[in-house]
């Protein structure tokens, strides 16, 4: 708690507000008259409110931000807002994460019913159908091999980090599927996919507003980091942006929407005066 209250963050735009309040401050003083004679203890009762004022002023802010449930980012040019809410519902382009083999069975075996995958899918905001064909007959798509001993799903897979558009969605090929059909990616993979969709999103997004879940969270198992929390997976996607020096053409706007969870729970678990703090708001 202590580290959202005292940090650089919200010491840096106290500071901002300060050098704002005391130009203010000076300006008008100039037209202040003289203290009257034996009346200078008025100056004391001045100064004191002022640095009351001031210390308040910094509660009032660390307060403010410590409340936040969103943040806005400016990454390569390109504004980044980051907030809870239903991806549905989002105007613009979605990203949904699809396994390697952009496979459109929703049996809670091969794509889990309630994942955005299976959501995307069972809804009908993406045909089954009509996906398949165009990802079959999709030319720039990269692929990485076939695997003829799958027994469920499709045989064909790609390389992660490809990007197949169908209408208002842009369905990413995000895992890994082992033989028992269970999601994994190692953080290498992890980075690598991310900084191939960053590269695959600046040549498709045509302007539009990109809407992007949390990348992997829930079923999804990073190998080599088992205890990876949700707020590293937004740091992660954060830093591949910025590394991957992608200047997106103007306007461009991405809005990364997180899941709040069930009763809002999984609020708690992101740390926006971080996020602010390392990538500058």
């Amino acid at each position: 708690m202590m580290k959202k209250f005292f940090n650089k963050f919200n010491y840096t735009i106290w500071a901002k507000w300060c050098l704002s309040f005391f130009g203010v401050l000076s300006g008008v003083s100039l037209f202040m008259p003289n203290y009257p004679e034996g009346k200078e203890f008025i100056k004391y009762i001045i100064g004191a409110s002022l640095l009351f004022l001031l210390i308040l002023s910094y509660f009032i802010i660390a307060i403010f931000q410590a409340k936040s449930k969103k943040a806005k980012l400016l990454i390569n040019n390109t504004e980044v807002n980051i907030y809870f809410g239903d991806i549905f519902k989002q105007d613009g382009k979605k990203v949904i994460a699809f396994n390697e083999y952009f496979d459109t069975q929703v049996d809670d075996v091969i794509i889990a019913k309630k994942s955005l995958n299976g959501q995307v899918l069972d809804k009908g905001y993406i045909d089954k159908d009509k996906f398949d064909s165009a990802v079959a007959e999709n030319k720039e798509l990269l692929t990485n091999g076939v695997n003829s001993k799958r027994k469920m799903g499709k045989l064909q897979k790609y390389k992660l980090g490809q990007i197949q558009p169908f209408n208002d969605y842009y369905a990413l090929a995000f895992t890994k599927f082992d033989s028992d059909n269970k999601a994994n990616l190692s953080s290498i993979e992890y980075s690598t996919c991310l900084l191939e969709m960053w590269r695959q999103l600046n040549k498709i997004y045509a302007q539009n507003v990109v809407n992007i879940p949390l990348l992997g969270s829930g079923i999804t198992r990073i190998v080599d980091s088992c205890n990876i929390t949700n707020q590293e997976l937004l740091e992660i996607m954060l830093q591949t942006l910025s590394i991957s020096k992608m200047t997106f053409k103007e306007p461009s706007t991405i809005n990364i929407v997180l899941y709040p969870g069930e009763n809002d729970c999984d609020i708690k678990k992101y740390d926006f005066i971080r996020i602010k703090s390392i990538f500058k708001e």
